[in-house]
């Protein structure tokens, strides 16, 4: 399928993807892989890796890692906690963006008493 086929808008509804496990705490809902599967354009945007709806329940964490393959972006659609920047831990809340370049150690700490609900959106690091 080329990009002159494709005449599809979709809507897609984060509750109508099946959940997983994420970083070992809290889930991740594959928004843009969604789209792809149900016969959108692929790759949709061709160097956006992923768009995901994620949370973290109360207390838990993603534990800290990094990606040699892609840069990412979380922005946080509701509640609060902190982000790990490498050695920097960061508050973090409702209406906040983080950048997170290829190859940096993050995490997400959910330290509130709520989830921490938040968009991860992913960028093929490119050669």
């Amino acid at each position: 399928m080329t990009a002159e086929q494709v005449t599809q808008a979709m809507v897609v509804n984060w509750q109508d993807v099946p959940g997983k496990l994420s970083h070992g705490g809290g889930e991740s809902h594959g928004l843009l892989q969604h789209i792809e599967r149900a016969g959108a354009l692929h790759p949709v945007l061709h160097t956006l890796g992923f768009l995901n709806r994620s949370r973290i329940p109360a207390g838990a964490h993603h534990e800290p890692h990094l990606h040699d393959d892609h840069e990412e972006v979380f922005f946080i659609v509701g509640g609060k906690g902190a982000v790990l920047l490498g050695e920097e831990r960061r508050p973090v809340h409702e209406g906040d963006a983080v950048y997170i370049p290829v190859g940096t150690v993050h995490g997400l700490i959910n330290d509130s008493d709520d989830w921490l609900d938040f968009v991860a959106i992913g960028g093929v690091a490119q050669p």
